[in-house]
Order: structure tokens, then C-alpha cells, then sequence
């Protein structure tokens, strides 16, 4: 555990002094394979929690091609004023916590959870940090492009990428400020390396299917990650 900050710690001063973003996500990756570390997130893909909360997305995805963020909030008994996506992502966490109760690592809860919290924040706000943090109904709604959330498997790539961020900085006893955006960066570009490997080894052998993708992942973590 020592030498895993210690090398989260020098990946953090790499990024202060260069910010070289190929060689970021060559660490990652060796991160991710070490012994430790591919034991937990292997387990965490697997637990239902994350495929719960990954599911909600991509059903919230196909409501929003034709319904307002109102109707969202009103159909989830959710208020529809300040700070509304943290609202949301609150009642929806809950809900999932609810339906697989005390089986839920909390290690996967707080590290599942964040990468829910950002990536619809993102995908409903974009860039404006105000709306994703503070707005209202209507706020979010004029930020709101729905071709930025439209598709199930760029949600799926994105979700798996944000789980990778989050887990690498949970990790880290410092804070990586500005460099988080390229720790994101770099989880993307590996997220899509695996979603590949996941289409190609599983769904296109039809041994599973695209809404399989987390469970799949982590039981064959060697093959998609390592491999």
C-alpha cells in the first residue's frame, strides 16, 4: 500500500512538471495491473451496485431524447430547485444502496458513486460548472445537449472511464487539483481500449451482451485489462 501512494504521489508530481499525457496513461495502466489494485477494481466492476448505477444512466439517457429535465425530477420525486443534479444523484445512489443493501463494498460505494456524480453532471452541464453544482430545473435544461447523451455506448466508455479516474485519485493522499482533468483524460483513453477488447473478445462472440460490459469486465479482468 506504502509503494502504491508513494507511485501515485510521483504520478502527481509528473503530471505538475510535464504533463505528458501518453506517459500518464502508461502508468495508469501499470496501476491497474498490479496485483492489489486489479483484485479490488475486479470486484468492483463486478458488484451490481456499479452495473446498477451504470444502468440508470443509459435509462436516463433514452428519457431525456423526449422529455425535459422537469419531467425527470418530477417522475423521480426529486425538487426541482438549486443544486437539482446532485439532488438526482442523490436519490438515485440511495435507491441502488436500498435494492442490494449491506452487500456493497464501501470502497465501491465512494468510488462508483463519484464517478456517477461526474459523469452525469458532465453530461447534462457540459462545462458549466455553476449549472452542474448550483442549477435548477430550467438551468439545466437550457445547458442541456442531448447529443452529448445520446448514445448507450459512449455513456458505457464514459462511465467506465470516470470509475477508473476516481479509483486512481481515491488512492492518492494528495490532492491532484488541476491534473485530475488529465488523470480523466488518461482513464478515457484506457476505458476505450477496454470497451474494445470487451466488444471484440464478448459481445461480438455474442458471450455476452453491451449491457453486461461491468460484470464481464470484472470476471475476465486478465483478458480486458491485463491482456
Amino acid at each position: 500500500m506504502l509503494r502504491a501512494i508513494a507511485h501515485l504521489r510521483d504520478i502527481a508530481r509528473m503530471l505538475t512538471a510535464d504533463g505528458d499525457q501518453a506517459r500518464l496513461t502508461r502508468e495508469i495502466n501499470a496501476l491497474l495491473r498490479e496485483r492489489g489494485r486489479a483484485g479490488f477494481m475486479a470486484g468492483l466492476f463486478q458488484d451490481p451496485f456499479a452495473t446498477t448505477l451504470l444502468d440508470r444512466l443509459i435509462e436516463l439517457s433514452g428519457s431525456m431524447q423526449g422529455q425535459s429535465w422537469s419531467d425527470v425530477l418530477d417522475a423521480a420525486a426529486v425538487a426541482k430547485g438549486p443544486g437539482s443534479i446532485t439532488a438526482y444523484c442523490d436519490a438515485v445512489i440511495d435507491q441502488a444502496l436500498r435494492e442490494h443493501g449491506d452487500a456493497v463494498d464501501e470502497r465501491h460505494i465512494d468510488r462508483v458513486g463519484l464517478a456517477f456524480r461526474s459523469f452525469l453532471a458532465t453530461a447534462l452541464a457540459g462545462d458549466n460548472l455553476a449549472v452542474a453544482e448550483r442549477g435548477d430545473a430550467a438551468a439545466v435544461e437550457a445547458a442541456f445537449d442531448r447529443t452529448r447523451f445520446a448514445a448507450p455506448d459512449d455513456i458505457r466508455r464514459g462511465f467506465l472511464g470516470q470509475v477508473i479516474a476516481k479509483s486512481i485519485a481515491g488512492e492518492s493522499c494528495i490532492d491532484l487539483g488541476a491534473s485530475a482533468l488529465s488523470v480523466e483524460r488518461a482513464a478515457n483513453t484506457i476505458a476505450a481500449a477496454i470497451q474494445q477488447r470487451f466488444e471484440e473478445k464478448f459481445v461480438r462472440t455474442r458471450k455476452a451482451g453491451s449491457g453486461d460490459m461491468l460484470a464481464t469486465i470484472g470476471a475476465n479482468y486478465s483478458k480486458l485489462v491485463i491482456g
